[in-house]
């Protein structure tokens, strides 16, 4: 293969995911994916949880990955997904399909509202926009 075709490889699955999920409406910690893009996205906004993330909606979105198999950490309250040479297109697909499905909280005392048509949004949560 090559080193630099497994980065050309990776850092295209890595786009991928990283375009979709904003496409989804989702938050990346480190923006819009550009030139210097690696094969390591975050979703969510930097802070300081480690293990499991403080915002209880990253942290059961973290649960349900971990429960699809998904292999993924967290780092600064951030889900991390890094890519390599073994995941394809169907795992960043199955990610974005997981994700996007989540729904945020409800408004009751903050609890998670499973089934709400509500998503996370670029700003937090939110409604999708019509």
């Amino acid at each position: 293969y090559g080193t630099r075709r497994i980065e050309s490889y990776v850092r295209g699955l890595a786009e991928e995911w990283a375009r979709g999920a904003l496409a989804a409406g989702l938050t990346l910690s480190g923006g819009e994916p550009g030139p210097d893009l690696g094969h390591i996205v975050c979703l969510g906004r930097l802070g300081e949880g480690h293990d499991i993330p403080s915002d209880p909606l990253l942290a059961l979105a973290h649960q349900r990955l971990l429960d699809a198999g998904a292999r993924l950490s967290v780092r600064r309250d951030c889900l991390r997904l890094s890519l390599h040479l073994y995941n394809d297109r169907t795992d960043v697909d199955r990610v974005i399909e997981l994700l996007r499905a989540f729904p945020a909280p409800s408004t009751k005392g903050g609890a998670p509202a499973i089934g709400s048509p509500a998503r996370i949004t670029r700003e937090g949560y939110g409604r999708p926009s019509a």
